[in-house]
């Protein structure tokens, strides 16, 4: 369970739907790119399934149809929300989710060959070709994909082993590990969003930028009148859009100065 913990308890619902077609599609940077690359993927099968129900339901297990493949495509998806409910614990997660992908393509291949405007057909062809090269290369040229855990264990860990405090699961459980493994001391790490409950003289705060929704823990640990003694940052650069800065905070509080 610790090793899930961090997907939290929430249920995917249309932005994560959204997320997993654009990743599977191949996420180009600039705005609006998900919205687009999901009409331009999914536009053919959406116009070949409403003909089809017009002149009726082909065969549910016509390999030649895009009903059965659809249908591969979205088991598994409905499938791990389904079980997220019942478990109250997420199971979403784009590397299992990567199983829906030979059918997914399959169904938009098969789409594309019953189109019966022959210009559109072309039309879409070369859109989604340009598409696939643009996003493969976009991935190619990325550098520095992952987050760095084991570097900001072994700072911290380096520069004073007092309690660290992580605002999420995602945060906590990287840094747990690394302590052990990479930066070999037990460091105790708790969870804790809230810095006023905080009553350590001496601390680390661990947090991640994107999922910070208040004021930035620099500007609440000044007004409290703390300071903020060492800053670390780590960062994934995916693209443009995906930068996950993860921040720790070495901070004596006021009393202790």
């Amino acid at each position: 369970m610790r090793q899930i913990a961090w997907m939290g308890a929430d249920i995917a619902g249309s932005r994560d739907y959204a997320e997993l077609v654009g990743e599977i599609d191949g996420p180009i940077d600039f705005k609006h790119a998900t919205s687009l690359g999901i009409v331009l993927f999914l536009g053919p099968p959406t116009v070949i399934f409403l003909r089809q129900v017009r002149r009726g339901a082909p065969p549910p297990f016509d390999t030649r149809g895009i009903g059965l493949w659809g249908l591969l495509a979205g088991i598994p998806v409905v499938l791990t929300s389904f079980g997220s409910y019942l478990a109250h614990q997420s199971f979403w997660g784009t590397r299992h989710l990567t199983m829906i992908i030979v059918p997914y393509f399959v169904m938009v291949g098969l789409s594309l060959t019953e189109l019966s405007a022959p210009f559109a057909k072309q039309v879409l062809r070369c859109l989604i070709l340009a598409w696939a090269v643009t996003a493969s290369t976009l991935s190619l040229a990325e550098i520095n994909k992952e987050i760095y855990w084991e570097i900001i264990a072994k700072e911290i860990a380096s520069a004073d082993r007092v309690p660290v405090y992580a605002t999420e699961p995602f945060v906590k459980g990287p840094l747990e590990y690394h302590f052990q493994h990479s930066a070999a001391t037990a460091i105790a790490v708790n969870e804790q969003l809230d810095l006023s409950r905080i009553t350590e003289e001496r601390f680390w705060f661990v947090y991640r930028d994107i999922s910070w929704r208040e004021q930035a823990p620099e500007i609440q640990l000044v007004a409290r009148g703390d300071s903020i003694e060492h800053r670390l940052t780590v960062r994934s650069e995916r693209s443009e859009r995906e930068r996950q800065p993860i921040t720790a905070l070495l901070v004596p509080r006021a009393q202790s100065n």
